[in-house]
């Protein structure tokens, strides 16, 4: 359970608390039980607050905390993922020196690169198109954790390989050699498929699309989606008719920027009717993004 706010006058508080304790009394009503001593609340970095700061759910009390865990990702008081991109970063570099100390002992190959997706892609992966800013060009921006990350992703690629540092052999080689992605290239596949998702989402109230779907591409006419990935709501670019939308959300990149610019780079993407053609599409885009 998780509680966020950007005020921490008594009445706030007091609310929330409140508001805590009607969920609890009707979880209680449905046979659900809240456990209080795993609720967490997070205050944004302009709220004012003391050590007595608190509010009570199912009578465990509850204080204010620098950084909030939700599904395996870290946030911090800025609502930023700082603290989950470094620790994929230090789980990376762990999985590297794991996968290079099983090297001495099995040879290299099929069997030693199923071992490292297993270990470490499946790791650096999880959640990538919420936290990860895929990149499309090379002039695109590359944060210091992505090429941490990629560094050790590198040295994974190096003990599955056989490969030395001392060869000086080109990134891209190293990971085809091993036939292991790069950091980039599995966000870029990872947010191509969810964006596909959400156009074709139904989850959504009465059938529409979910959150994340509306934002991009408007409400699904009548139910059924929209001619060409267009639909009533959505904002259209010159580009309608080959079912691009134009980028509904400004200011920090998130998921919706992110995705809403990979669909419109992928023509392919847009006109899949099954998850097996969205997932040729996304690794096609993949294939030919930048390392």
């Amino acid at each position: 359970q998780v509680a966020a706010v950007s005020r921490t006058t008594e009445s706030v508080l007091g609310d929330l608390t409140k508001k805590a304790e009607l969920f609890t009394k009707l979880a209680e009503g449905n046979g659900v039980a809240i456990n209080g001593g795993k609720t967490q609340l997070l205050l944004s970095s302009k709220a004012r607050y003391n050590a007595d700061t608190a509010i009570t759910v199912d009578g465990k009390t509850v204080k204010p905390t620098d950084e909030l865990e939700l599904l395996g990702v870290t946030i911090n008081r800025r609502l930023e993922f700082t603290p989950h991109n470094k620790q994929v970063v230090a789980n990376a570099r762990a999985r590297a020196s794991m996968i290079a100390r099983l090297s001495h002992h099995l040879p290299s190959g099929e069997f030693l690169r199923q071992l490292a997706l297993g270990l470490a892609v499946g790791k650096v992966a999880h959640a990538l198109p919420a936290v990860y800013y895929p990149r499309l060009l090379d002039s695109d921006r590359h944060s210091g954790h992505a090429k941490d990350t990629q560094i050790a992703m590198n040295n994974i690629a190096r003990s599955v390989s056989g490969h030395k540092k001392t060869e000086h052999i080109r990134v891209c080689d190293l990971l085809d050699a091993a036939r292991i992605p790069s950091i980039n290239r599995l966000a870029v596949a990872a947010t191509a498929l969810e964006a596909w998702k959400a156009h074709k989402s139904t989850d959504g109230d009465n059938g529409d699309r979910n959150p994340a779907g509306k934002i991009m591409f408007g409400n699904r006419p009548d139910g059924g989606g929209g001619q060409n990935g267009i639909e009533h709501g959505a904002r259209v670019l010159r580009g309608a008719a080959a079912g691009e939308v134009a980028v509904p959300l400004r200011g920090p990149l998130s998921f919706v920027t992110n995705a809403t610019r990979i669909w419109n780079a992928c023509p392919t993407l847009r006109v899949a009717n099954t998850l097996a053609e969205a997932k040729m599409a996304a690794k096609s885009l993949a294939d030919s993004a930048p390392i």
